[in-house]
């Protein structure tokens, strides 16, 4: 057996002692004050017999009424039961790119700081869909797995920055695999979506690959370009807040443009969208009403959870009966009197 709330075990004992105390500490009072008004032998033959063993009778179950009530307070729990839980919402893994050309500031207050805003109004929308995230450069690792705590996911989403995935480039193929054993270990329905912030400069010799990949797995990719297609070069600050200029492996300065074509490639082969950003960090809001709504109306599959049975009504009914038995007790004794 457990309790829902312990806490109040402790406050029941504690006020059943105190009720106790102040009882023993009444009738010790009230014997006093009768023995000044007449000698014992002569109230024994003015007073029933029956009115102490009653008062003492209604004393008792008066701890105990406390007692029973308390007890249903805290709710003992003993037995399980099966309970049916239908949920409605969608499985999004939001994948970021960390790549050295999201530090261009063609977007405010740059590219991957664009992407980051984005991600997080849409998230604090957000009711019963679950949301996961995955940092990709030329590698990929999966940073949050499928949650509904969405405080502790914006933590984490926060903590991102360019240089988190330390492999240089950008590899749409370690994204989607990634993402394929996030949505593996994870997913609670069939519908499976991925959210790309990138600006497309892919390192990969087929992007294609990687729709292949999504589509094996059954994952819909929706795009959104972050960046220009002009281009610019990338420029960072360090420690002493001094702008530096940012190199690729070969020393030559970094030119990031917005390759919008990969981005397409990848939501047309999995029959997702790509939007450009365009330097809007509510672009992702936009994407989310106007696209997934027909995602949202699938309810999920039916799943069974255990829950231990509440047996709160069994002290309560106690604690009922006993006050009857008080009523009976008092009345018992007005009668007595009379």
């Amino acid at each position: 057996m457990t309790f829902a709330h312990p806490a109040v075990l402790i406050l029941t004992v504690i006020a059943g002692a105190v009720i106790a105390v102040f009882i023993l500490f009444a009738e010790s009072r009230y014997r006093k004050s009768l023995s000044r008004f007449a000698e014992r032998s002569v109230i024994g033959k003015i007073s029933s017999p029956a009115i102490p063993a009653a008062r003492k009778i209604t004393a008792v179950v008066t701890i105990a009424v406390i007692l029973f009530i308390g007890l249903a307070l805290a709710e003992p729990q003993w037995g399980t039961d099966w309970k049916a839980r239908r949920s409605k919402g969608m499985d999004i893994i939001f994948c970021l790119d960390t790549s050295k050309s999201m530090l261009a500031r063609d977007s405010v207050p740059d590219r991957i700081g664009l992407a980051k805003n984005a991600i997080e109004g849409l998230v604090k929308k957000l009711k019963s869909d679950r949301v996961g995230l995955i940092a990709f450069a030329g590698e990929a690792f999966l940073e949050c797995p499928l949650t509904t705590d969405y405080d502790e996911y914006l933590l984490i989403l926060r903590s991102i920055t360019v240089g988190s995935i330390s492999t240089g480039g950008t590899s749409f193929v370690s994204m989607c695999e990634e993402a394929a054993r996030a949505f593996k270990w994870g997913a609670a329905g069939d519908q499976k979506i991925v959210i790309v912030l990138s600006d497309g400069e892919s390192t990969d010799s087929n992007v294609r690959d990687a729709a292949a990949i999504a589509k094996k797995n059954k994952i819909t990719i929706f795009s959104i370009g972050i960046g220009t297609a002009q281009g610019i070069q990338v420029s960072s600050t360090d420690e002493k807040g001094k702008a530096i200029t940012v190199t690729d492996a070969k020393g030559t300065p970094l030119i990031a443009r917005l390759d919008e074509s990969a981005l397409k490639a990848l939501s047309t082969e999995t029959g997702g969208v790509y939007v450009p950003a365009g330097g809007n960090s509510e672009i992702v809001n936009f994407l989310y009403d106007r696209e997934f709504k027909k995602y949202i109306q699938k309810e999920a599959e039916e799943t069974l959870s255990r829950a231990l049975i509440n047996r709160f009504q069994i002290p309560l009914a106690m604690a009922v009966f006993l006050l009857f038995i008080d009523l009976l007790i008092t009345t018992r004794r007005f009668d007595e009197i009379r």
